[in-house]
């Protein structure tokens, strides 16, 4: 799937004449520029949500057209997305671009290497859980970059899909519409997606109780410290038809006792499972329709949900799995 693409509106009339002017035909137009945006699809360009990938870490070999490796993380990632529910329902309110940058180097920082990337891609020992997940810490550089996508200052409307280049770890500034991944799996971006856009906590959780941790402060929509279905958060799911899975499964955010999450698993416990559980789609539908001024109908939301689930035979499967394949953890210290 191709893009279009449009030349940032920070370049004036004057500098497009001298452009051309000064290019010859035998000028090599085999990869992209820093800053080029394309466009892969837009629903409502003025007041849709903007979904925009950008790469750290990728060089300028990277960047070839079509088939380089920039353009082929991208659309991958989108396109995913947008095979997931509840966003390949909502796809209506959402915009698609892929914005490329170059960096100097193909590798991200470590606390023993310091490499030339373009948003500074570090990865770090989480503080609470002792994990290593990755960061990036040039946010202004980010606003940057999402300004020549929209021409505007960054806006809770604007969700980065951070790739870094060459890394298999995750990590996201939730309720921030940051979600950073490397280009190991789509699953650890979506997942990390959970907890950018819609404040999803992660629902895996390790031997015992993480002292001193407390994910259920940040108030997610997918734990929670009761086991009471009648007061638990997502009782309004429990006895409908189609979501017999729904309950309180105890273990989630790190914690194996005492904390409660609706669904034996979803994406957000391990990437076997390629789907949100029913509570987090209806937050994350929610959040949708929140950012569109738009009113949210539960009912209505159910009769989305059930179709997509039936046509797509995406009913949760009930499988052992609790830590991922793959190195995902998100940077819960950092909000």
């Amino acid at each position: 799937m191709i893009g279009r693409f449009r030349i940032p509106k920070v370049i004036y009339p004057f500098f497009i004449i001298i452009l051309f002017s000064c290019c010859s035909k035998d000028e090599d137009d085999s990869h992209h520029s820093d800053g080029d945006v394309q466009v892969i699809f837009e629903n409502d360009p003025v007041s849709g949500i903007n979904i925009i990938f950008m790469g750290d870490a990728y060089t300028k070999t990277s960047l070839e057209k079509e088939k380089g490796k920039y353009y082929i993380h991208g659309i991958n990632t989108i396109e995913a997305l947008f095979r997931t529910s509840p966003f390949s329902e909502y796809k209506e309110h959402f915009n698609a671009y892929i914005i490329y940058a170059e960096s100097v180097d193909m590798r991200t920082s470590t606390s023993n290497i310091t490499t030339n990337t373009k948003f500074g891609s570090i990865e770090s020992t989480h503080g609470s859980t002792g994990l290593t997940t990755l960061i990036v810490p040039d946010q202004k550089k980010i606003n940057e970059y999402v300004f020549l996508v929209t021409s505007k200052t960054r806006s809770n409307r604007d969700v980065v899909l951070m790739s870094v280049n060459n890394a298999d770890r995750g990590s996201a500034r939730t309720n921030q519409n940051l979600a950073i991944s490397g280009n190991a799996d789509t699953r650890i971006m979506i997942h990390e997606l959970g907890h950018a856009f819609s404040g999803l906590a992660d629902e895996y959780f390790f031997d015992g109780n993480l002292v001193g941790y407390n994910s259920v402060a940040i108030q997610p929509d997918n734990l929670d410290v009761t086991d009471d279905l009648r007061s638990i958060k997502w009782n309004q799911f429990i006895g409908l038809e189609g979501y017999s899975d729904v309950g309180a499964h105890e273990g989630g955010g790190y914690n194996q006792f005492d904390i409660w999450r609706p669904e034996n698993n979803s994406i957000m416990k391990a990437l076997n499972n390629g789907n949100f559980n029913a509570p987090s789609r209806e937050s994350i539908a929610r959040k949708i329709m929140s950012l569109r001024n738009r009113n949210f109908d539960f009912d209505k939301f159910l009769e989305i949900d059930r179709l997509s689930m039936s046509n797509k035979n995406l009913k949760h499967i009930q499988v052992n799995y609790n830590t991922p394949e793959l190195n995902f953890v998100c940077d819960l210290d950092l909000h």
